[in-house]
């Protein structure tokens, strides 16, 4: 369906409404514009009765207005479809970010064990057997350091 083409008929046709009048005394039945003009003959057989009614209905103004409501949704389906172009890249950084978090627990989770590992290992052999570092895969902290620091932090300092 051309669209442009059917609102420049509309247009081209009034773009008023219409209405079926019939005047039963004469047997004549007509549909005209909002100025009283005649836009159909009914009378002469060209139109059903049946299809009179629908004619009328399907005015240039219900047309117009019809082209209206369609264009408006299809700019609300545009805007829809571009917010839900947004959310899926949204969604895509979020998964990158959420992959990264979980590479990066597991590295620290590593780190954790290898922590719980040396642990063991000073209690078993000795503070002296450290030379007070304290390794961790590819980390490495001054053991001494460290418990100033944390102690530092918990006075708040």
């Amino acid at each position: 369906m051309d669209k442009r083409a059917l609102r420049e008929e509309a247009v081209r046709a009034g773009g008023v409404k219409w209405q079926y009048m019939r005047a039963t005394q004469h047997s004549k039945a007509y549909i005209t514009d909002d100025k009283g003009s005649t836009v159909v003959n009914c009378s002469d057989g060209d139109v059903p009765a049946k299809c009179a009614g629908f004619i009328a209905a399907a005015n240039p103004a219900t047309v117009l207005a019809l082209l209206d409501e369609l264009e408006a949704a299809e700019n609300r389906i545009a805007e829809v479809e571009s917010q839900r172009r947004m959310a899926f890249m949204a969604c895509n950084r979020w998964a990158d970010k959420l992959r990264e978090a979980e590479k990066r627990i597991a590295e620290l989770s590593h780190h954790l064990q290898c922590a719980h590992a040396f642990i063991e290992h000073t209690e078993a052999f000795g503070y002296e057997a450290s030379n007070g570092i304290l390794c961790c895969g590819d980390a490495k902290w001054n053991i001494d350091e460290s418990k100033s620091a944390l102690a530092a932090a918990g006075k708040g300092e």
